[in-house]
């Protein structure tokens, strides 16, 4: 039975917090997005200063809310801090457009899932189907196992946190270990047994002068791989000793992932010829393998690509689990705060 007096419980310590923030901005993009980056800046070098820009775009970002997090230290985050800073409108605006599109993120990351999970066991059946027409374009719609198993794995996720954060946290935790530890052993493969292993292939120049768009261009991509970060403040409310810890631990779990990234993407231009990076999964090659797939072949031959669909899938797991436990907080919030609609912000037992 929820109660609107209940306060939340700060169930949360510094490696739950980190491994939020790990766990949320570690998505796919670090598995894909050095396909389109190479398509638009034409040479190793120039990915990786895309990376390195964004990096310290993201890190600007973090410290920012690192500050605002240990100043207010309660549930809602961004919601929280708009509201503090500028009153109950902007703040209303900014916690209803999260509110609208996390369903959407959260919609998006179930089907990364089920999709993943195709490319390791056998995931047919269509159901039912239908050509929807809105405001003028024909959208194609379907129901079948893919969708089915969509739904089923946020439910699951649902229904994990509405255990406490405390068992939520520890889920992300694991899940947060498990992506790390994923993305270390491409790295440690592409490093130590990958035969194709070429430090001319990081030397590669770029055909032409790289323009300010298209770096720009690529910096972008790799700003939606580091997005995320501001999530882990929504549940400041629920850290311990929060005023220290919420500031600590996103600073850590942002360098964790950057220094990942830079990592990974280092390893797939040392096993790969620049023109394979290129030329792998993109809006231009869809039906190419990911670039990291790709990476893993060179050591773990024709298995590498079915291995690599089970990392992208517990990678998607912990972003949905991610979102679902931040952004449940902002309803919340906002409720409490008499925004929304009051029962939003009522609290079971132990939750």
């Amino acid at each position: 039975m929820a109660e609107k007096n209940r306060e939340l419980i700060r169930g949360l310590d510094f490696t739950g917090t980190t491994a939020l923030v790990v766990g949320s901005m570690i998505g796919t993009g670090v598995f894909f997005k050095a396909s389109v980056m190479a398509q638009q800046v034409g040479s190793p070098g120039m990915v990786m200063a895309a990376w390195v820009v964004a990096g310290f775009m993201s890190l600007a970002g973090a410290l920012t809310f690192a500050e605002l997090g240990g100043m207010l230290p309660k549930a809602g985050g961004e919601y929280a801090y708009i509201r503090a800073a500028y009153g109950d409108l902007w703040a209303f605006l900014d916690g209803w457009m999260r509110f609208v599109v996390a369903s959407g993120g959260i919609a998006a990351l179930g089907v990364g899932f089920a999709t993943f999970l195709s490319a390791v066991v056998p995931v047919r059946g269509v159901w039912a189907s239908a050509m929807l027409h809105i405001l003028g374009r024909e959208i194609p719609w379907q129901l079948g196992l893919k969708e089915a198993i969509a739904v089923a794995v946020i439910l699951l996720f649902g229904l994990t946190n509405c255990a406490g954060v405390r068992f939520g946290g520890h889920v992300q935790t694991l899940l947060s270990i498990a992506k790390a530890g994923g993305i270390l052993v491409i790295v440690a493969g592409a490093y130590f047994f990958s035969s194709s292993g070429s430090a001319a292939n990081l030397r590669a120049l770029a055909p032409h002068p790289v323009g300010v768009s298209a770096f720009g261009a690529a910096v972008l991509s790799a700003l939606w791989a580091c997005d995320g970060w501001a999530f882990m403040p929504m549940v400041a409310g629920e850290v311990r000793n929060a005023e220290k810890v919420v500031p600590r631990a996103l600073i850590v779990g942002v360098l964790i992932v950057l220094a990942l990234y830079g990592l990974a993407n280092l390893a797939y231009f040392y096993v790969l010829p620049f023109d394979d990076v290129a030329s792998a999964n993109s809006t231009l090659h869809r039906d190419a393998l990911p670039v990291a797939s790709k990476a893993a072949a060179t050591f773990l031959g024709d298995r590498g690509p079915a291995l690599l669909s089970i990392l992208f899938m517990i990678s998607a797991a912990g972003a949905l689990n991610g979102v679902i436990l931040s952004m449940a907080r902002v309803p919340f919030a906002m409720a409490r705060d008499g925004l929304l609609a009051r029962g939003l912000g009522g609290l079971s037992a132990g939750a």
